[in-house]
């Protein structure tokens, strides 16, 4: 609901997450940086120091590479109830711009039958046009938050995995602890890393986009044979990732997980678990950080493979881990040589 007056806008929305929940994704930075601003809309800088009397400055950046700074300054916090500040156009030093006017913002969190209740209002607008231009983006901001709540559900089905992978890891060193001595060997993952460096004959964007939109990552995606039939990558800090491959017997091996960081078009952090056993759980979980670093028109990827859990029946999967890469590998260099190497 939405209303307006000379001066003011107040929205009132309902979002199926806990009050704790959407008090966390307003006062996080990193969570900020995934609903902040309408659909299309990043944030490129995002400095916040979340206390009362701090300030958050931030710039957001539309799709055509357009910038909008601003600033906020904490005047009132009770967590989990109510933020109270001042907020107006800045410049990249943090100072307001020139005829511009400064407002005033109160977020209000009232929880209700599980579900939170936001209500912002926005005060001293001095325009009819402002106002309206007010609604339009905060309407496109919550969109995005509501998206990025449900998104976080979907992830804490993701830790519930990890929590299943944890267990079986325990259960597992336990039954090694009971075996004899001269039978007992102690699993390492870390003895799985691995780093694989390669240089592709293409320029980076083409390379970068080649391992960010699903339709080319399923073209080249697993070894020798293998295809991909489901491909989903939400591509920034804290999006989710599907990725089924399905091997020459009709076997379908599925990964899932969540982008740490991604820095278009230098570098991408991932973490993804695979390695289903019979009941459905996963058996490991890799951290990748993949670089891209462009030469005379060529790209070199180094990726590096971080094994942060694994059961001890995991150790299968993991010792074809170099070799399915490099394969992977060919398969991304016939594809960009296919495509000519062009986003």
């Amino acid at each position: 609901m939405t209303e307006t007056s000379e001066t003011s806008l107040t929205i009132r929305r309902t979002f199926d997450a806990p009050r704790e929940r959407v008090w966390k994704a307003w006062t996080d930075p990193d969570e900020l940086a995934q609903w902040w601003g309408p659909a299309g809309w990043t944030l490129s800088a995002n400095d916040l120091d979340f206390r009362e009397g701090g300030t958050w400055h931030f710039c957001m950046q539309g799709p055509d590479g357009e910038e909008s700074w601003g600033k906020v300054i904490y005047e009132e916090i009770v967590e989990p109830e109510r933020i109270v500040a001042t907020d107006f156009f800045a410049d990249e030093e943090g100072d307001r711009v020139e005829d511009t006017p400064e407002l005033s913002m109160t977020v209000e969190f009232e929880e209700r039958d599980g579900a939170t209740e936001v209500t912002l209002t926005h005060e001293g607008f001095p325009t009819d046009e402002m106002i309206e231009g007010a609604e339009i983006g905060w309407t496109g901001s919550l969109d995005e938050l509501e998206s990025h709540l449900e998104r976080v559900d979907d992830r804490m089905e993701s830790q519930t995995m990890q929590r299943q992978l944890t267990d079986e890891r325990e259960r597992e060193e336990h039954a090694t602890m009971t075996k004899t001595e001269t039978d007992e060997t102690e699993f390492d993952p870390s003895e799985y890393d691995t780093t694989i460096t390669r240089a592709f004959d293409a320029p980076r964007e083409a390379v970068w986009e080649a391992w960010t939109d699903p339709e080319q990552v399923a073209a080249w995606w697993g070894p020798t044979d293998f295809t991909v039939p489901r491909c989903e990558l939400d591509v920034r800090p804290g999006g989710a990732l599907r990725i089924d491959m399905e091997g020459p017997d009709g076997t379908v091996y599925p990964s899932e997980g969540v982008f740490e960081a991604v820095e278009a078009p230098e570098r991408l952090v991932l973490v993804d678990a695979a390695g289903e056993d019979d009941d459905g759980n996963y058996q490991f979980e890799v951290r990748q950080t993949v670089t891209f670093e462009e030469h005379d028109g060529e790209t070199t990827i180094t990726l590096q493979a971080e094994v942060l859990e694994a059961t001890a029946d995991a150790a299968e999967h993991l010792d074809g881990m170099d070799e399915g890469w490099s394969q992977s590998f060919d398969k991304l260099e016939g594809y960009l040589t296919a495509s000519g190497g062009t986003p």
